[in-house]
């Protein structure tokens, strides 16, 4: 899932975080209430994703534009044709 909304890897913090709250859930029993939890926001997590996503990409387009020039052929696109030069 992480890579089809092209969301990058786990840090080390954010690891350590899913381990501890794993291991508090885990302990307390909560795991009921956590799936609950996690049901209820679930569109709020996916919406939070996808924001991530676009911003990324909009900035990786933004980066592209600005090596080839506004309104040049975008030497990414694997589409563009290429004249002889």
């Amino acid at each position: 899932m992480r890579r089809s909304l092209q969301l990058s890897s786990p840090s080390k913090a954010s690891s350590a975080s899913c381990f501890e709250l794993v291991s508090v859930v885990t302990e307390g029993n909560q795991a009921s209430d956590w799936l609950t939890l996690l049901e209820a926001e679930w569109g709020y997590l996916m919406a939070s994703a996808r924001l991530i996503s676009d911003k990324r990409k909009e900035a990786r387009l933004d980066a592209e534009n600005e090596v080839a020039g506004e309104g040049a052929a975008n030497p990414f696109d694997k589409w563009t044709v290429k004249e002889n030069s």
